[in-house]
């Protein structure tokens, strides 16, 4: 089973290379992480410095949770419109 690490814990062993200007690999060895799995960390840092932040969400998952929003509003829309209709029908409006 592959090992999971906090985000904190990558956050700061990537900032320790990318602002304090440590070796890669020597960071690597002092944060007992492999290599290969702390490169693609710097990488992934290079390409959005907020991917290790606690409350970031990547765009993907953003999309996913609005899509999901959009469908609640939808059917709570359609339930309210059915229940105007309702009422209008109750009180010849």
């Amino acid at each position: 089973m592959p090992r999971t690490y906090e985000k904190e814990f990558k956050k700061t062993a990537v900032e320790r290379v990318m602002k304090d200007g440590k070796s890669t690999s020597q960071t690597a060895k002092e944060f007992d992480i492999p290599l290969k799995t702390f490169e693609k960390w710097i990488t992934a840092y290079r390409k959005n410095n907020k991917v290790f932040n606690r409350e970031y969400i990547s765009p993907e998952k953003r999309i996913s949770e609005l899509q999901k929003s959009i469908k609640a509003l939808e059917f709570q829309k359609a339930i309210l419109e059915a229940n105007i209709e309702q009422i209008k029908q109750e009180h010849n409006l």
